[in-house]
């Protein structure tokens, strides 16, 4: 399995309610073109990795092996130095017409007269705020997505199939709040541009409990491919 990328845990900033490891390394490895075509979440985790290497544990140099059948070439990323960033996002509903809002958002939008010069404000003090995966790596977060992002994907299929049969109001609120429940539960633990592959990114997401608990074996891989 192709290896992509190296934490060093100890060089990392330390973020509030992120538990990442005070030390030791993360390594990650991802067969983006198998993971692509793989069919569902758990057909794509085959050719996903997370492994955790703690502080002075013994390891070797090992040689690196382009997986067989496949046309990817060795290589070796620059090294980054890695800090913490803000940067921050209004709903992206804002802006829509009633029509097409829960009356949560409406009762929201209309308890917000303000709304358009806190906007003016954040695209003043953020100008350069990212919508897409660059070159850099993201831990921590929110997911940063060109289709669908996780959460949606992960949201429990009982109780969407349960919202389906409710009025139009009631059944946004549902999927609204389901999506809120998974983004509480899961954070990201890495987000990348795959190296030499233009329209493919790699996104790795793990459960607060887990990533506590050192539990990265339950790490998901989410590969998106952006065109």
């Amino acid at each position: 399995m192709p290896f992509l990328l190296r934490l060093d845990c100890a060089a990392l900033p330390r973020v509030p309610d992120l538990a990442l490891p005070a030390d030791g390394t993360l390594l990650f490895f991802l067969d983006q073109e198998s993971a692509l075509d793989a069919c569902g979440i758990e057909a794509e985790q085959e050719f996903a990795r997370v492994v955790y290497v703690p502080a002075g544990a013994e390891t070797m140099d090992g040689e690196y092996v382009v997986p067989t059948g496949t046309d990817l070439e060795p290589f070796l990323a620059p090294e980054h130095e890695m800090y913490a960033g803000l940067q921050a996002e209004l709903p992206d509903w804002l802006d829509r017409s009633e029509n097409w809002l829960s009356a949560t958002q409406i009762q929201l939008l209309r308890d917000m007269p303000h709304r358009k010069e806190m906007s003016a404000l954040l695209e003043q003090l953020w100008p350069e705020r990212q919508w897409s995966l660059p070159e850099d790596v993201f831990v921590g977060g929110y997911t940063i997505s060109a289709q669908d992002p996780p959460e949606v994907i992960m949201m429990d299929k009982e109780r969407q199939r349960q919202a389906r049969s409710l009025p139009r109001a009631e059944r946004m609120v549902a999927q609204y709040e389901e999506q809120q429940r998974v983004m509480r539960e899961w954070v990201p633990l890495a987000q990348f541009g795959v190296p030499d592959e233009e329209y493919v990114n790699a996104r790795f997401l793990i459960r607060h409990d887990d990533l506590a608990a050192r539990r990265f074996d339950r790490v998901l891989s989410f590969c998106e491919f952006t065109e």
